[in-house]
């Protein structure tokens, strides 16, 4: 696998060699999920919008799960994980990824659907609420499991 980016001073394609468990239509079809199946029809329920720009947090990333050297290697590692931190509307509304105050009923409302949402496409969905690793972001994620298990928090 080779990634394309960008060109060299003479004009030919600057090439990145990949690892070989890097799944790099995996993270796009991933992208496409998120956005035209699950946060666009949130958007328009609850604030009758679309989508301007969804922000990612981090995409593919060599490192751990919860940073532990040694450990299991995490799917953001292998290049199938996904975290988003702000969604900004066609209105100009952002709205960032974190736990949200009892009165923020839309905000609230929009991020539960993104989460519950995401389970019928991700294997892995986790977020504010989950743990202090969450707390500003949606993880998704493709991990393959034995059992079939989906990890929806």
């Amino acid at each position: 696998h080779f990634l394309r980016v960008g060109f060299t001073p003479d004009g030919g394609w600057r090439t990145f060699s990949l690892r070989k468990d890097f799944h790099p239509a995996a993270k796009i079809q991933a992208e496409d999920d998120i956005t035209a199946s699950i946060v666009v029809p949130a958007a328009r329920l609850r604030y009758l919008s679309g989508i301007d720009t969804i922000h990612q947090a981090s995409s593919y990333s060599c490192r751990w799960v919860k940073g532990r050297t040694g450990g299991t290697l995490s799917e953001h590692g292998k290049g199938r994980a996904l975290d988003i931190a702000q969604i900004t509307l066609n209105n100009g509304k952002k709205i960032i990824v974190k736990k949200k105050a009892f009165w923020k009923f839309r905000e609230k409302g929009l991020l539960q659907s993104v989460r519950s949402d995401g389970c019928d496409y991700f294997t892995t969905v986790l977020g504010p609420g989950y743990d202090a690793d969450h707390k500003d972001h949606f993880h998704f994620d493709i991990k393959e499991r034995r059992s079939g298990y989906r990890s929806c928090r």
